[in-house]
């Protein structure tokens, strides 16, 4: 609880640079397509990247099990496990609702931002406040609330958001809303429920 936001700082000054990035570049190379190549360049890196950190591993031996797992054993395991099925409703739901929320987020800012260039420099902007916002609390603030708040509120606090955010969207379907949506529903999630 105390070292997993400084931990996650890690992922997110990526997604910080990242997001920075292409809202720098989007205007300057033409758009989300071409953004691919620069996408792929830093694949490669990463992947070299990690060839280089492993280079030196070796796998542990591991005691051979009695019986051997298959693709369907972990489903009994899910069913007699009320704890693994909720992990597994809890991210069913958010998978279904961020599904939901993807939908609206492009119809919504195709109708106010018709040009491609300009949505993805949007959508960048969005995704640095996500990753700003993320970095502050995981730095300074993840530590202190998961003790203090509990599990359980850290747990409930995404689907609060989202029942919010969704009720705010069908009474005002604009540009701030989705915007304002998205940041608080995403940075929650990264922030404070994912730790959980």
């Amino acid at each position: 609880k105390k070292v997993f936001g400084f931990i996650g700082a890690g992922g997110t000054l990526g997604g910080v640079a990242g997001s920075l990035l292409t809202s720098n570049l989007v205007d300057v190379i033409g758009g989300p397509t071409n953004m691919l190549f620069v996408t792929a360049f830093f694949l490669e890196v990463a992947v070299q990247a990690m060839i280089r950190a492993t280079k030196d591993y070796v796998e542990p031996e591991r005691p051979q099990a009695k019986d051997r797992p298959n693709a369907l054993s972990g489903i009994g395991a899910i069913f007699r496990s009320p704890y693994l099925l909720g992990i597994c409703c809890y991210l069913f739901f958010y998978a279904f609702t961020s599904s939901l929320l993807w939908f609206q987020k492009q119809d919504i800012v195709k109708a106010f931002i018709p040009d491609r260039e300009p949505r993805g420099q949007f959508f960048a902007d969005i995704n640095t406040y996500i990753n700003v916002l993320t970095l502050v609390i995981q730095l300074f603030l993840t530590s202190r609330l998961l003790p203090l708040l509990g599990l359980g509120v850290g747990l409930a606090l995404v689907p609060v958001v989202t029942f919010g955010g969704f009720i705010a969207l069908a009474q005002s379907p604009t540009l701030f809303v989705i915007g304002a949506f998205e940041v608080a529903r995403s940075t929650c999630n990264y922030a404070i429920s994912r730790p959980s």
